[in-house]
């Protein structure tokens, strides 16, 4: 929802690129995730983590409070980050037509492997990203 508001109004976006040029941000627009794709839930994520203090700026300035990201939903938003990075670098090194050989494949996995960050059980599988991404 948070996209979603600066998608719809043309003078929060133009606040956004303000705050990020004040606050040497790159000037990166915010990504609307689809729900089943994985990739672009991360870079929504990551948007939404590097970009935190010029979007609460606007929503301040707008009074929308309902949407403000504040200190456990940003560690929620970092917490998927990190858990997703890995996986985002492996897809990102595999050829694009679809197929890879096994021989790709196993130091790929290796590489993820060692680059996971290290959850606690409650922190691990699909019900606590679901919980992440609604803010439970």
């Amino acid at each position: 929802s948070v996209v979603r508001f600066f998608q719809h109004d043309r003078d929060a976006q133009r606040q956004l690129r303000a705050n990020q040029e004040t606050l040497q941000l790159s000037p990166l627009r915010l990504v609307q995730a689809s729900e089943d794709t994985w990739l672009d839930v991360c870079t929504m994520l990551q948007r939404l983590s590097e970009q935190r203090n010029a979007i609460n700026k606007v929503l301040i300035q707008r009074v929308r409070a309902d949407l403000w990201l504040n200190d456990e939903d940003a560690a929620k938003i970092d917490a998927i980050v990190a858990a997703f990075q890995p996986l985002k670098d492996a897809v990102k090194e595999m050829d694009s037509d679809g197929y890879e050989c096994i021989s790709n494949i196993i130091p790929l996995v290796t590489k993820m492997q060692k680059s996971m960050p290290t959850v606690s059980p409650s922190q691990r599988g699909p019900r606590f990203i679901y919980r992440c991404l609604h803010f439970e």
